[in-house]
């Protein structure tokens, strides 16, 4: 931040303040699937020595990505015989990925960007006893969420790493539960 006097303008006393304040932030996601492991295939998961169910890593991958973040500040005035005038800017401006977890790779993030800003102007005079202030003020906010990658025109909110029921075996215990599961549901349901 600056901020001081300058040379003097119509016999009056300008002055300024400029500050800005840029920070970056890694926001990368590093994300791993797991499954149970089922080494002999009896469809109950693995535990090991300490009973501990066992798993199995079936992914793994990184999103990198990179925030910023840029508030500022600016104002500015001028004093001159009765008269005081103040100028004042207020803003900030930022870039920042939103992750959609369990989306798929190609979809699964979001660039959301934001800039709020306001301005504003006074200007007071004083002549003895009377004084009079006039102000206006400016106000302005707008966020936008842009699809990040592949996505088009929106994030895809889909099950990562978990595969279509067609892929699973027909012998698997876990289909057979399955299907067993949507029979004593059907049955129950008032007709």
């Amino acid at each position: 931040m600056v901020s001081g006097p300058l040379p003097a303008v119509a016999g009056g006393r300008p002055w300024y303040l400029v500050g800005v304040a840029p920070r970056l932030t890694d926001q990368s996601l590093e994300r791993a699937a797991f499954r149970q492991a089922d080494a002999d295939g009896d469809g109950v998961a693995d535990r090991d020595g300490a009973g501990a169910i066992v798993h199995e890593a079936i992914a793994s991958g990184e999103r990198a990505a990179i925030a910023y973040d840029v508030p500022f500040v600016a104002r500015a005035g001028l004093r001159f015989g009765h008269h005081q005038l103040d100028v004042t800017a207020l803003g900030e401006v930022a870039r920042s990925p939103r992750w959609i977890v369990p989306a798929e790779d190609s979809a699964a993030g979001v660039e959301r960007t934001s800039l709020v800003g306001t301005a504003s102007a006074t200007w007071r005079g004083q002549w003895g006893a009377t004084s009079v202030r006039l102000q206006g003020a400016w106000f302005r906010s707008d966020r936008t969420d842009d699809a990040r990658i592949a996505a088009g025109d929106a994030p895809a909110i889909g099950s990562a790493y978990v595969p279509p029921v067609t892929e699973l075996p027909i012998g698997d215990a876990r289909s057979a539960g399955a299907r067993g599961l949507r029979r004593r549901h059907r049955r129950r349901l008032p007709r």
